[in-house]
């Protein structure tokens, strides 16, 4: 067999050479090799299934290098491994011409896929890679993401029945950030913790198009809420992100404020027993600074305490439209209380905090200063006496 694609490798006119039901392990590759070279009317090749292994494909990518035909090839359900990715790696370092590569099932592993990666770093043209089930890990998840940064070509990076926790997510963000037709992305109850937003939350800051993003039950945590609130701070189009069931405590209100921020239709906001702390609070009271549309919140059962009430209190001293806020059932004392006062003293507003729900707190009689503004509202106040602590 190698004596054919010796001897036809300078020939120019045959286009095509059949060598189906021979049991040489090269000839699938000599036959289209010869094609490759040859015919310069095909521009796609199916190539899935034929037992095509890593040594072999040496002879497929010296004809692969310069076609300049060929957008479309399959090599899915082959044996191509680390060896036969580095001979089509080197390939696609200068190929021009090819869109869509499917090496899906083909044992690459981390070590190929970082060859590959490096190779796709400053590839223009391929806007589709199918890399399913190649026993891909973090690691090799790391390798793309890292290369693909700068990418703004690849649209669909498949990398389904990969063993790597962040593969999904790695799919996700580089789909997310040059897809532009792209507004619904759901990663719903994927094991990738962090790595569910490492990624995404970096690269889909630019996009412009999506409008909902689900990101419920994926043990996203702090910092991973964090990194989502950072790089949705600039975006002006997302109105759903779901945080459903993550451990992270500040995955809540992060959802709530790019919500609030963005969807100018919704005028209630229910975040009850949503495990919200002092510093969660933080990323929703910015947001309420200029909102202009929410009317009433309900932050009853949660962990907030005196500063997380003064974060909230400082950010509605100039808000237009809140009427109801339930803060039922916390930790706040007295110096929490207080900006709720000054809130109410100062907002000339109609209705501000008409009904400001304050029962189960653990304040105490409120001075006079602080009591006579707060009386002029419709509030639900439960106070304690001294004696209670007796």
């Amino acid at each position: 067999m190698q004596y054919l694609h010796d001897t036809f490798k300078e020939n120019k006119t045959l286009i095509k050479l059949n060598l189906e039901e021979n049991p040489g392990s090269y000839c699938t590759v000599v036959s289209a090799a010869i094609q490759m070279y040859n015919d310069k009317t095909i521009t796609k090749m199916d190539l899935h299934g034929k037992s095509i292994g890593g040594i072999t494909m040496k002879v497929l990518t010296d004809a692969l290098i310069n076609n300049e035909t060929i957008i479309d090839l399959d090599l899915s359900k082959n044996k191509i491994g680390i060896i036969g990715t580095k001979y089509l790696s080197d390939v696609l370092q200068t190929n021009q011409t090819l869109i869509k590569l499917d090496l899906s099932q083909n044992k690459i592993g981390d070590i190929g896929i970082k060859d590959l990666a490096g190779a796709l770093k400053d590839n223009k043209v391929l806007t589709i890679l199918e890399l399913a089930y190649n026993k891909i890990r973090n690691n090799g998840a790391q390798y793309l993401n890292d290369a693909l940064k700068e990418n703004k070509t690849l649209i669909k990076l498949n990398l389904e029945g990969n063993p790597g926790s962040c593969c999904t997510t790695v799919s996700a963000a580089i789909q997310i950030r040059n897809d532009k037709t792209l507004i619904k992305l759901n990663l719903e109850e994927n094991p990738g913790s962090y790595c569910t937003t490492m990624s995404a939350a970096i690269q889909i800051r630019n996009n412009k198009v999506l409008t909902i993003l689900e990101l419920s039950y994926n043990q996203i945590g702090n910092n991973g809420a964090q990194d989502l609130y950072d790089a949705f701070k600039e975006n002006k189009t997302l109105i759903k992100l779901n945080l459903k069931g993550n451990p992270g405590s500040y995955c809540a209100t992060v959802s709530a404020a790019i919500q609030i921020r963005n969807d100018k239709t919704i005028t209630e906001l229910n975040l009850q027993e949503n495990n919200i702390s002092d510093t969660g609070i933080r990323y929703l009271a910015d947001m309420l600074r200029n909102n202009e549309t929410i009317t009433s919140i309900d932050l009853s059962k949660n962990k907030i305490k005196d500063i997380g009430a003064k974060y909230l209190g400082d950010a509605l001293q100039n808000n237009k439209t809140l009427t109801t806020l339930s803060l039922q059932s916390h930790q706040i004392g007295d110096i929490g209380a207080q900006p709720f006062a000054v809130a109410l003293q100062n907002n000339k507003v109609t209705n501000f905090l008409s009904h400001l729900i304050l029962t189960n707190l653990d304040c105490y009689m409120l001075d006079t200063q602080r009591i006579e503004p707060l009386q002029q509202q419709s509030i639900d106040q439960t106070t304690r006496s001294f004696e209670d602590e007796r």
